[in-house]
Order: C-alpha cells, then sequence, then structure tokens
C-alpha cells in the first residue's frame, strides 16, 4: 500500500484539479487519482470553451459562487501566468416568462449586478449575428465571457503539483473502502489510504458510490462550430457568449475563438440518452447536426453555414438540476462534489475552495443548503 495522504481526490478534471490545488495551497498531503490523463476528452472539462457569467437563470443563490469564481479565476491566471478567462460579455434572451430571461433579470436585479435590459430591436443593433424575435428580451452582463476548460485543468493541475500534491494518472479506481478513521482506495496501479477523500470523479461517480447512483444521471450532448455569412458579426467583440430560449428548450452560443474555425452552439435541450458514460453513444451524426442547425437558421442572422467541428459531450443531471456539495450520509470522512448538471464549470475555483473546507471540516462562507444530499431523502 502506498504512502498515508491527508486527503486522496478521486477525479482530477475541472472540479477535482480545483480542489486538490485547493487542498494542497493549504499545506495538505493531497493525492489526485484520475483514470485518464490530464484534460481529456473523455468526462465533462473539455472542448474549448465554456461559458463564465455572473448572472444566474438557475437562482440568485448561484451570483456569489460566480463573484467569488470570477476573483479565483484572476488568480489563478496570475499564479500559473496561463490565460483562462476571455471577457466577452454576455446575453441571457428569450420571453419576459421564459426560464432564461425572467431567471437572469431576477438573479441580477436582486444581487444588485451591472446589467442592462435590452429589446429586440436594441440586440439586432448591438449584436448583428443574433436575430431573435421581435418579442424577446435580453439581459446583458458585461463580466461574462469564455473559460477554456483544458487550460483550466491543466493550470489547477500544474498548481497544485507545485503546492505539493501528488497527481496518479491511468489509474481506474476499483473500490473505495472507508474506515472510522481512514478510506483506502485500491485502483488497478496500486492502493492509496487517507485520512479523507473527496469524490469528484464527475459522470463516474454513481458508478464509484454506487448509493449515489439513482441521484446521478450522466447524459449525451453535443455541440458545433458554424461559419457565418458574415465572419465579422461572429468575432470576438461583436457577439457575446449567450444562452438563449427556445419552445424546445435552449441554446448556448460563443463567438469564434481559439483553433476552431467559426462560432459555436450547443444545446441545453435534454436529449434523453442516458446511461453509464461508458455506454453512452459517442460521436456526432446527422441529427445532432439537425438539432443544432434548428437554432442557426431560426437565431442567428447569417449564421447558418459550414459546420465545420462537431463533438459530443457528457454531463450529469440531478434530479432537481442543483449540484450536490456535501458529506456522505454514512461516512464523514468521504466528502462529494457532483452533479454539476451541464452548468458547473464556470463555479470550478470556488467548488474547489468549498471542498477544501468541507474536507477539512471548516465551514464554508457559502450557504449550501441548496446542494445537500439530503434534499433527496
Amino acid at each position: 500500500m502506498s504512502k498515508n495522504y491527508d486527503v486522496i481526490v478521486v477525479g482530477v478534471g475541472g472540479m477535482g484539479s480545483s480542489i486538490c490545488y485547493h487542498l494542497a495551497k493549504r499545506g495538505v498531503k493531497t493525492l489526485g487519482i484520475e483514470q485518464y490523463g490530464i484534460s481529456h476528452t473523455y468526462g465533462s472539462s473539455f472542448g474549448d470553451s465554456r461559458i463564465f457569467r455572473l448572472s444566474q437563470f438557475a437562482g440568485a443563490e448561484y451570483v456569489p459562487l460566480a463573484i467569488r469564481a470570477k476573483d479565483l479565476w484572476a488568480e489563478l491566471e496570475d499564479y500559473s501566468n496561463e490565460k483562462v478567462l476571455t471577457t466577452t460579455g454576455g446575453l441571457d434572451a428569450g420571453p419576459d416568462d421564459g426560464p432564461i430571461f425572467s431567471g437572469a433579470l431576477k438573479s441580477s436585479q436582486e444581487s444588485g449586478l451591472d446589467h442592462e435590459v435590452l429589446d429586440a430591436n436594441e440586440l439586432k443593433r448591438r449584436f448583428p449575428a443574433f436575430n431573435l424575435p421581435s418579442h424577446y428580451k435580453g439581459i446583458y452582463q458585461k463580466d461574462a465571457g469564455i473559460i477554456v476548460p483544458e487550460r483550466a485543468v491543466v493550470a489547477h493541475t500544474r498548481a497544485a503539483m507545485q503546492h505539493g500534491a501528488t497527481i496518479t494518472t491511468y489509474a481506474t479506481v476499483k473500490k473505495i473502502e472507508p474506515n472510522v478513521n481512514s478510506v483506502k482506495v485500491t485502483t488497478d496501479k496500486g492502493c492509496y489510504e487517507a485520512e479523507k477523500l473527496v469524490m469528484s470523479g464527475g459522470p463516474w461517480t454513481g458508478e464509484i458510490l454506487p448509493e449515489l447512483k439513482q441521484i446521478l444521471t450522466p447524459e449525451r450532448g453535443c455541440v458545433g462550430w458554424f461559419t457565418g455569412d458574415k465572419p465579422e458579426y461572429f468575432q470576438v467583440g461583436t457577439m457575446p457568449i449567450c444562452i438563449i430560449d427556445d419552445e424546445t428548450g435552449s441554446f448556448y452560443g460563443f463567438p469564434e475563438f481559439g483553433a476552431r474555425l467559426g462560432f459555436k452552439i450547443g444545446t441545453n435541450i435534454h436529449l434523453k440518452e442516458y446511461g453509464k458514460n461508458d455506454e453512452l453513444r459517442r460521436g456526432f451524426d446527422q441529427t445532432d447536426e439537425e438539432r443544432l442547425r434548428h437554432y442557426t437558421k431560426k437565431y442567428m442572422n447569417k449564421g447558418n453555414g459550414v459546420l465545420t467541428t462537431a463533438s459530443d459531450c457528457v454531463w450529469t443531471l440531478t434530479p432537481d438540476e442543483h449540484f450536490i456539495l456535501d458529506v456522505h450520509p454514512n461516512y464523514p470522512n468521504i466528502s462529494i462534489a457532483a452533479g454539476f448538471s451541464g452548468y458547473g464549470f464556470k463555479f470550478c475555483p470556488v467548488i474547489g475552495e468549498i471542498m477544501a473546507d468541507i474536507a477539512l471540516g471548516k465551514q464554508p462562507s457559502f450557504d449550501l443548503n441548496l446542494h445537500k444530499l439530503s434534499r433527496f431523502n
């Protein structure tokens, strides 16, 4: 058996790499176990771009987390000399009574966020990439932008290692055995033991901790990059990141950014492709393209061009689509960060800070009642 650690973190993706960093930064002897390499494409922490925004249609409870995350992303950039977050401005748009606009407006007003309310005419004038229905309105928030998930994972992992964390890759967890004063983790590369364990295994969490399987559901999604007839409409500085309501659900988008050709579109529609992550259909087909072109045709101005790149992805849903940030109900030396339901990546650094607090028995400085496991009893 390997030498003992203070805390083992299972899963070194977006959340796990941040947890490792925040533990190691406090002088905690930390081991991160990852079943693939650092910054891989099998989980939920890849794809060149993730949305960052302060307005939160999921509820005003998330705004303090986003504000703290913004500061911590800047701290990570300063420490790592790695550009992680690019500010583009952000748009939450839809009908007055739709969940995207109304939720973003409510959270902005309740939290005192700097924001603008724009009608459809003003939206078209300011942001020519969009062709929104006349009854749509938008919340524009200047601090929103793009996080590069691969850079974020690498920066957090490197920073964790520089603070003394040990990272073990290509090690698949076979068994977790909690005892009164320790947790033993058996992998195909060996056994490890620590006083505490933090589970941040993404879509594999319900497989590793079967008692959570009924409340953690991996789901497949898809994204695509499209060219526009007016490329200048879809550049950073002209097109903000966006989340836009539709009668079928909603979609999200990014301006052209990084190494990809075209702007990026993804759908928040639940495709109802559920199952074990390793058994989900992977790849991208004509049906996926048709789903995405519904939005490029209906809402993008001269944006239904060539599909240049496409990908699928996996997120993990909870029944109410709020996160789990809590201690295991039966084993107080195991804590759990899971169920980020497709919108969690922006919060990675603050989740790392929170989970470090929880693992070490410190009271986090946020109200986490929304994220308790007991809500599913």
